[in-house]
């Protein structure tokens, strides 16, 4: 769903706050996504709101903490559930080459895992990728 990441042309112009509107609130969620605050326990955020998450979502790529994001659209046909987890998993593959490795050689194995039923996908693009990721990393 490359039509539904924070920076797509179809998406242009995005939706922003002005510039002094819901400060707060973008600032507590920018803290959270640079690890600068508590605040928020959970490890994944969703957000409700394009004008909000459009601003934090900019915040966050000019610090380098945005991995991956989804805007989800109606009016745009941009709202498959079923394209999620492949979407975000293309997006961490993009960032981060250990990702791109580890997702290629399951993908090779197992091609049936991108039209899987989201728990899988779920599983095999992330949750396993991430893990190996990490465990290479505290390895090597």
């Amino acid at each position: 769903m490359q039509d539904a990441f924070y920076n797509s042309a179809s998406r242009w112009p995005p939706p922003r706050c002005h510039y002094d509107s819901r400060q707060e609130l973008r600032t507590a969620i920018t803290n959270w996504g640079t690890g600068r605050s508590s605040n928020i326990p959970q490890e994944l955020l969703w957000m409700h709101g394009p004008f909000v998450a459009q601003s934090c979502a900019e915040s966050l790529v000019a610090e380098n903490k945005l991995c991956a994001s989804i805007f989800f659209s109606r009016p745009n046909k941009q709202n498959n559930p079923n394209r999620v987890f492949t979407s975000i998993a293309y997006q961490l593959a993009v960032k981060f080459p250990l990702i791109a490795d580890i997702l290629d050689r399951e993908i090779m194995k197992d091609p049936t895992i991108l039209t899987a039923a989201r728990p899988v996908q779920f599983e095999e693009l992330l949750v396993k990728p991430l893990r190996q990721a990490q465990n290479a990393l505290i390895e090597g």
